[in-house]
């Protein structure tokens, strides 16, 4: 399924000089802020008078910076043109991915794991556990009880949606895969190895949050020619459902 709905999508790319640019455009961005870090990175390290230099608006790895804003501006496109898709389709896959993605940047602007972790932390007194601080210990707590929550969602979004939109809910969930790949198992990697090099703490900043950003790139990227495709054509979606459909005709999206 999802070999068949990347080359769909990669079909819809294609056909649309204006879609290739804003793609393009979509990378291009992420490439500029993940170069911006890694030029004020080097350069505060070879030349550390330089005030601006310093300046926490231009890193990917702190908070309220330049590069975090656009990093919730283009979730917030993700979970619109997700939100579009379903009102064109009424496959529930499509909302189930969407209010995902308002999840995450709800939780990014809010700080909802950082803050409730840290109170889990400070009430249950967490030990020191593989390098690892109380307060990561707590923020898993709180990616596992977010993750037991929006489960059954996507669950139900699988099972009320035809083949072939199942089909594009699972390369989401690939592209979600990428994302927690990089905002949680290099995140804690990070927090254990930093302390160990100065190099490899910069090294694993840039691969943490950049593999961040250009996997939310990818998944805004798929959102927009997703809501593309299904914008453009006039069948009508057919009411089978994939826990029942025995039929391998094809279905539209």
């Amino acid at each position: 399924m999802v070999r068949v709905s990347a080359s769909n999508l990669s079909a819809t790319y294609h056909s649309s000089n204006l879609t290739q640019k804003i793609v393009w455009m979509v990378f291009g961005l992420n490439i500029f802020f993940i170069s911006i870090h890694v030029s004020t990175v080097f350069l505060a390290h070879e030349i550390p008078g330089i005030s601006w230099i310093g300046n926490d608006v231009l890193r990917l790895d702190r908070d309220r910076s330049v590069a975090e804003f656009f990093n919730y501006l283009q979730t917030f496109v993700t979970v619109m043109l997700l939100g579009r898709a379903f009102v064109l389709s009424r496959q529930g896959v499509y909302l189930a991915w969407s209010l995902i993605f308002a999840f995450i940047v709800l939780d990014d602007a809010m700080l909802v794991h950082e803050r409730v972790g840290g109170f889990l932390a400070a009430k249950l007194a967490f030990p020191t556990l593989s390098g690892l601080r109380p307060l990561d210990i707590g923020e898993l707590m709180v990616w596992a009880a977010a993750a037991a929550l929006l489960l059954p969602l996507l669950v139900w979004g699988f099972r009320s949606s035809t083949r072939q939109a199942a089909g594009y809910g699972a390369l989401l969930t690939l592209i979600f895969a990428v994302l927690v790949f990089f905002g949680l198992a290099v995140d804690m990697i990070h927090i254990i190895v930093a302390p160990w090099s100065r190099l490899a703490d910069a090294a694993l900043a840039i691969a943490e949050d950049g593999g961040e950003m250009l996997a939310l790139a990818l998944a805004c990227s798929c959102a927009l020619l997703l809501h593309r495709r299904l914008s453009t054509r006039t069948e009508t979606i057919a009411p089978d459902t994939i826990h029942h459909d025995r039929d391998p005709a094809p279905q539209p999206d």
